[in-house]
């Protein structure tokens, strides 16, 4: 249950989503953060976006640029 998870933990999971393309994840994260996960980033600063548009997940980047 992605609930108990600490907010680092969420952030982490959101990249991750992110970047390999689970759309499905990436979208309940973000309804248990709230849009302040769209702007999370790693430790070179590459938010969710990037690692999504980088790997070629379109359908995820058009949600993270429409919500």
């Amino acid at each position: 249950d992605i609930s108990v998870l600490c907010p680092d933990e969420r952030q982490q999971m959101f990249l991750a989503a992110a970047q390999s393309g689970d759309l499905n994840l990436l979208q309940v994260i973000h309804r248990l953060c709230g849009d302040s996960v769209l702007s999370v980033a790693d430790g070179d600063q590459y938010t969710a976006l990037h690692k999504a548009a980088y790997n070629g997940h379109v359908q995820v980047s058009r949600y993270m640029t429409l919500s």
